[in-house]
């Protein structure tokens, strides 16, 4: 099983507003010394907690690459009943996911075709969201790469914008990153001199509902 993500278009904006990350700071909002290191900082501890909760919080566009249509998943890995809702599954790797672009594939030619929807669903209701192949899928050119499929992943749904998006980052993943953006604007080394108030476990609790794939 050979399964490659590759992001193609990254997120217009961080789950925090500029003005929402000086409030958890208690910054002025005139005081703009700082405001390229509070934005690089929320973007830091974003892409930590997503890649441990195995979710994309702002919408990006992602592709996911397979060598053959044997890639896709045994469907009795995801289906409880595989008899009654027969046809090959594959799970996507970033969710929630707003919409499902396209699947493109090589054909025999190696030219570059457009799978028929007709023979696929999309369920972006399950976790993680899934894509359900039916009837013959078409023949693939020998190469690696041979399928493509491009899709938006991120809170909002379809057609978000950023503000709707930035509302729709459950509290607790907006809370892991303000307590996170605390401690590192504060403490900007890897070494600090006194004792500090160890609430980690605390904090890394809000992050226990990981997508296991």
């Amino acid at each position: 099983m050979s399964k490659r993500s590759v992001l193609k278009v990254g997120p217009a904006d961080v789950p925090l507003t500029l003005a929402e990350a000086k409030g958890q700071l208690k910054l002025e909002p005139n005081f703009t010394d700082d405001d390229a290191l509070i934005t690089t900082i929320v973007d830091g501890v974003t892409s930590q907690a997503q890649n441990y909760v195995q979710r994309q919080f702002m919408q990006a566009t992602w592709q996911l690459y397979l060598d053959s249509w044997a890639d896709l998943d045994n469907p009795a890995l995801i289906s409880m009943n595989p008899k009654d809702l027969t046809g090959n599954y594959l799970a996507l790797p970033y969710n929630p996911v707003a919409s499902v672009t396209s699947v493109k594939y090589q054909d025999t030619n190696n030219a570059t075709q457009t799978l028929d929807p007709s023979l696929y669903q999309i369920d972006i209701l399950s976790a993680p969201a899934r894509i359900r192949f039916i009837g013959t899928l078409p023949a693939l050119f020998d190469t690696v790469n041979a399928v493509v499929i491009e899709y938006v992943a991120g809170y909002g749904g379809a057609g978000a914008t950023t503000s709707q998006q930035q509302a729709a980052v459950p509290t607790k993943y907006k809370m892991w990153i303000k307590m996170h953006l605390g401690t590192f604007y504060q403490n900007r080394q890897t070494v600090i001199s006194g004792r500090m108030e160890d609430i980690s476990q605390y904090s890394l609790n809000l992050l226990q509902d990981r997508i296991f794939l």
